[in-house]
């Protein structure tokens, strides 16, 4: 998957990522558990018993929708639509352990890519979550990462690394003059 490529058609320039613009861009549309129960007649205790209760993919007559519980927090719920727009831009939407992985490792790419967080200067778990609308957990996760990526362990920066950062230059200058993450924050869904 080319991030870059994947930024440009959706316009996205900053982070936070805005999962609602992505999936629109993809061909998706999103529903909250409440609204699907009530569009598709099916309780809601059968729905959670027979799918993933924090979001999952349904096909539809006119287009596949992902489906989300809006219970979950902010940046849970952006993780959720994003890794189930990753099983798409994947080609998969089953659901294999190892292609959840994979999924997994988009989602964190697409939402957080490390060379453009790095440049931010963010310097600890909190300023990831600021930055990038993350989980507190994700944002953990993260960090770690990050912190092997500063020390060269995936080695040296790629044109592709070097493309990110040209692409969200702005952003970036932004984030450095001191504009507050906080203030770039996308609306909750």
């Amino acid at each position: 998957m080319d991030l870059l490529s994947l930024y440009c058609d959706c316009g996205i320039r900053r982070l936070p990522v805005d999962p609602r613009s992505l999936a629109r861009h993809l061909g998706f549309s999103l529903r909250t558990y409440e609204q699907f129960c009530r569009d598709s007649g099916e309780p809601l205790f059968s729905l959670l018993h027979s799918h993933n209760p924090d979001a999952f993919t349904h096909i539809l007559p006119d287009g596949p929708v992902i489906v989300y519980n809006r219970q979950c927090s902010p940046g849970r719920r952006r993780w959720n639509v994003v890794h189930e727009l990753s099983h798409a831009l994947l080609g998969d939407l089953s659901l294999s352990e190892a292609r959840d992985a994979e999924a997994d490792r988009l989602t964190a790419d697409i939402l957080s890519p490390l060379p453009v967080v790095s440049l931010c200067g963010v310097r600890s778990v909190r300023e990831i979550h600021d930055l990038c609308g993350l989980s507190h957990e994700a944002a953990a996760l993260r960090w770690k990462e990050l912190c092997a990526f500063r020390r060269g362990e995936r080695g040296v920066w790629t044109d592709g690394d070097w493309a990110l950062v040209r692409h969200f230059q702005p952003f970036i200058a932004a984030v450095l003059d001191g504009f507050s993450p906080q203030s770039t924050t996308v609306p909750v869904y």
